[in-house]
């Protein structure tokens, strides 16, 4: 299950919430150059698609696809 993030999104963020709320582990937010920049650092298959992160980031940065979300996509 592809998650992605919109690093321009999230370059501005300071609170940190997709660390903060993945009670699996899943992001880490690091600075670099002054920005922080959420990335991706267990497996993701460590996800259980409760949108938690999703719904928690104040940037809308993170989106978390299904793989029906994604064969809908492919047939349009």
């Amino acid at each position: 299950m592809p998650h992605f993030i919109d690093t321009t999104k999230c370059a501005s963020c300071t609170v940190k919430a997709c660390e903060e709320t993945c009670f699996r582990g899943i992001y880490k937010v690091d600075t670099r150059n002054g920005q922080h920049i959420c990335r991706i650092v267990r497996d993701v298959s460590w996800c259980l698609r409760c949108h938690k992160c999703t719904t928690a980031c104040p940037h809308h940065a993170l989106q978390v696809i299904d793989e029906v979300t994604m064969k809908e996509n492919a047939t349009k």
